[in-house]
C-alpha cells in the first residue's frame, strides 16, 4: 500500500530527475526563493520548485518539441495533483518543497535503513479547502491527521500560505518555518544564490551540518573499494595500482569538499531555448578551497578567441588567474604515492606558469583513414613568460628520456611475481628551428611512448588498432608570440601558420562570431572562467565520414547552424560552479539520430517503433 512515506516524494523527486537529468537555460532572477522562509533552520536538504506552474508548462512545451508523446510529462503539475488527491485549495503558481531533517536524523534513517525525515510543504490558496481534500480528517490542535490517496495515514497543519505533510505526527507538530531566506543566501553564497534563484528546480544541501557525519563514512567506503582492488589486484595487473590512484584522487577530492565545504547546491532549469544543471558549492571563509577558488575569476573568451575560428568537434578555454590549479592539484594528490601521481606532479611545475588555456581539436584535413594524424589539435599557453614557459617544456621534455614506468609496480604486493616485464618508457625530441613563419621561427617536437609487448599482447585484438590509432605517441610544432606559446598536436606547417595567425591577432578568433557567443550568452553566462564547446553537427559529419568509409548505405541529415552544447566554470567568493548547457535544437537533433539509427540497424523495416 502507497503511504505518505513515499507518494508525495516520490512524485516531487521524480520531477527533479526529469530536469536535473536535462537541465538550466538562462537565468531568470538572481535572489533565492522567498519560500526559503518556510525551511526549518536544521534543515539537512532542500528540494525546491520555485513556480511548479510554469515548470509543468515547460516539461509539457520539451515533450511537445521532442515529440515524445509521455504522457506524464504532458502536465507534471496535474499528476503530482493526482498522486496526492489533491483537487482542492492547491496554488498552482506557488513554491513547492521537499525539507530534510537534522542531520542527525538524517544520518540515523541511513544507518538504520528507515524511511529518511522529510516534510512536504505545499503552496495552498484556502487551507480549509485544502483538507477538503481528505475524507474524515481528524485535527487534534494545530495537527490534522489525513487519509491519503490510495490509502495510508499521514499529518498536515498549516504554516503560513504551505500546508506541511508528513508520515510522522510529531515531526509535522513541531515542524517550524526558519523565516530566514538571508541566512540560507549567506551560506550558499552569492554565487550559488544566483543559479538557485533562477532555476525551475533546486536542490540545497546543508554541507556545514552533514558533512562531519559524512567524512568518517566517506573514508570507510574508500577503504573498502581500495581492499577490494587489492584482492583483485592478480587478475587486475598493472589497472589494479592505477585503479587504486584514481580512488584515492577522487576520494581526496571528496574529503577536501566535505572538510571546507558549507553547501552545495544542485540547481536546473529550462526555457524554449535549451536545458541545463548547476553544480556548485560555496566554500567556507578563509578555508583551503576557498583561497583555491579565489574571490572572482576572469573572463576565458579572449583566450579562446587567440584560437583560429574554424571548424572543430571541441574547444576549451580557461582563464587560470582566478583559480589557483597548483592549490586544487595539492588537495587531489595529498601524500598519494605512485608513478602515475608522479607524472601528475610533474606536470605542476609547468602549470604554475601558466596564466590561461585554450585549445581546439578538429579533424585533421591531410586525414585519409583511421591513424595517429586524424585528429588535429591548436592550443595557446598564456604566460608572463612565454620563452621561460617554453624552456620550461623543453627541460620537461628531456626529462623523460630518463622516466620509466613500470606498470608490473602499479598492480601491488599481489602482482605475479612470475610476468614478464612490463617497463614503459618514453623517447623525447626537440627539434629547433625547423620553419620560419612570416618572421617566426617554429620548432617541432615529438613523444613517442614504447608498450611493453606483454601488456600489448594481454589487450588482444584491440592492441594493434589502439596503437594504429596513435597510442604510441604524439607531436607537432611549437612556435612563441608576445603573448602565447602556440602549439599543435600534429606536424602539420598549414596548421601553425594558421594557429599563429590567430594567436598574433590576439582576438577575432575562435568564439567571437558564429553560434559559440550566442550559445555563451544564454547557457553560461557573459563571461565564465573556464568554457567548452562540443560541436554535435561537426561529430555527427565525422561520423557519417566513417560510416561512409565502412561501407554504410545511409548518412545522417546534419542540419546547418546547429549549435553547441556548452560547459562553463565560474568562480566568485569562494564558491565555484559548473554549468552544462543543452540547446534545445540538440536535444531535437539527437533525438532524430537515435531513431534513424534504429532504422538504419539490420533487420530494421519502416514498421519499426521509435525508440522513444
Amino acid at each position: 500500500m502507497r503511504t505518505l512515506r513515499r507518494a508525495p516524494a516520490t512524485a516531487l523527486m521524480m520531477v527533479a530527475a526529469l530536469l536535473l537529468t536535462l537541465t538550466p537555460s538562462a537565468f531568470a532572477q538572481k535572489t533565492l526563493p522567498t519560500a526559503f522562509d518556510q525551511v526549518s533552520a536544521d534543515a539537512s536538504f532542500v528540494l525546491v520548485t520555485p513556480n511548479f506552474q510554469r515548470t509543468s508548462k515547460q516539461i509539457a512545451a520539451l515533450n511537445d518539441a521532442l515529440g515524445l508523446g509521455v504522457p506524464e510529462m504532458a502536465d507534471v503539475l496535474g499528476l503530482m495533483k493526482r498522486e496526492l488527491g489533491l483537487s482542492k485549495g492547491v496554488r498552482d503558481d506557488g513554491a513547492w518543497l521537499i525539507v530534510g531533517g537534522s542531520a542527525d536524523k538524517l544520518i540515523a534513517s541511513m544507518q538504520n535503513n528507515d524511511e529518511p525525515p522529510l516534510v512536504i510543504l505545499v503552496p495552498v490558496s484556502d487551507y480549509n479547502a485544502f483538507l477538503g481534500n481528505f475524507e474524515g480528517a481528524k485535527t487534534d490542535g494545530d495537527v490534522t491527521e489525513v487519509e491519503m490517496k490510495p490509502g495510508g495515514e499521514g499529518f498536515v497543519k498549516k504554516a503560513g500560505n504551505f500546508a506541511v505533510l508528513g508520515p510522522a505526527k510529531q515531526a509535522v507538530a513541531d515542524y517550524k518555518p526558519g523565516n530566514a531566506t538571508n541566512d540560507f543566501k549567506k551560506q550558499i553564497g552569492e554565487l550559488c544564490s544566483h543559479y538557485v534563484g533562477g532555476s525551475d528546480i533546486a536542490l540545497f544541501v546543508n554541507l556545514r551540518t552533514l558533512s562531519p557525519k559524512l567524512q568518517p563514512m566517506l573514508a570507510s567506503l574508500l577503504a573498502e573499494a581500495k581492499a577490494e582492488i587489492g584482492q583483485e589486484a592478480g587478475q587486475l595487473g598493472a589497472m589494479a595500482g592505477i585503479a587504486q590512484n584514481m580512488v584515492t584522487l577522487y576520494g581526496n577530492g571528496l574529503q577536501a569538499m566535505l572538510r571546507d565545504g558549507d553547501a552545495a547546491v544542485l540547481s536546473g532549469d529550462l526555457d524554449d531555448r535549451g536545458l541545463g544543471l548547476t553544480l556548485g558549492v560555496q566554500f567556507k571563509d578563509g578555508s583551503r578551497l576557498a583561497k583555491v577558488v579565489g574571490d572572482s575569476g576572469g573572463s576565458s573568451s579572449k583566450l579562446l578567441a587567440a584560437l583560429p575560428d574554424s571548424p572543430y568537434l571541441f574547444s576549451f578555454a580557461a582563464n587560470l588567474e582566478g583559480m589557483r590549479f597548483d592549490g586544487l592539484m595539492e588537495e587531489l594528490l595529498g601524500d598519494t604515492k605512485g608513478p602515475i601521481v608522479d607524472m601528475i606532479r610533474r606536470s605542476t611545475g609547468l602549470s604554475k606558469m601558466m596564466k590561461g588555456y585554450a585549445t581546439t581539436m578538429t579533424i585533421s584535413p591531410n586525414a585519409q583513414a583511421l591513424g595517429p594524424n586524424m585528429f588535429g589539435g591548436i592550443s595557446v599557453v598564456q604566460a608572463d613568460q612565454p620563452k621561460a614557459y617554453l624552456d620550461k617544456f623543453k627541460t620537461e621534455l628531456e626529462a623523460m628520456k630518463k622516466f620509466k614506468l613500470d606498470l608490473a609496480a602499479l598492480a601491488g604486493a599481489n602482482a605475479d611475481p612470475n610476468a614478464p616485464p612490463m617497463e614503459m618508457t618514453f623517447q623525447p625530441q626537440y627539434t629547433p628551428n625547423v620553419l620560419n613563419m612570416d618572421g617566426t621561427p617554429v620548432h617541432q617536437y615529438s613523444i613517442r611512448w614504447t608498450l611493453p609487448p606483454a601488456l600489448v599482447e594481454q589487450l588482444g585484438p584491440a592492441g594493434p588498432m589502439i596503437m594504429m590509432a596513435g597510442a604510441t605517441g604524439t607531436g607537432g610544432y611549437v612556435a612563441l608570440t608576445d603573448k602565447y606559446v602556440v602549439m599543435t598536436n600534429t606536424p602539420d606547417p598549414a596548421a601553425m601558420k594558421t594557429a599563429l595567425a590567430a594567436a598574433k591577432a590576439d582576438g577575432g578568433g575562435l568564439g567571437t562570431t558564429g553560434l559559440i557567443p550566442q550559445v555563451r550568452k544564454v547557457g553560461l553566462g557573459e563571461a565564465p572562467v573556464m568554457e567548452g564547446y562540443v560541436n554535435i553537427g561537426g561529430i555527427m559529419s565525422f561520423v557519417n565520414t566513417m560510416m561512409a568509409m565502412f561501407g554504410a548505405p545511409q548518412q545522417i541529415e546534419v542540419p546547418k547552424n546547429l549549435p553547441p552544447i556548452a560547459m562553463g566554470v565560474d568562480v566568485h567568493k569562494g564558491a565555484v560552479t559548473n554549468r552544462l548547457y543543452v540547446p534545445r535544437k540538440v536535444i531535437v537533433f539527437m533525438k532524430d539520430v537515435g531513431i534513424a539509427m534504429q532504422r538504419m540497424a539490420p533487420g530494421a523495416g519502416p514498421g519499426q517503433p521509435q525508440p522513444f
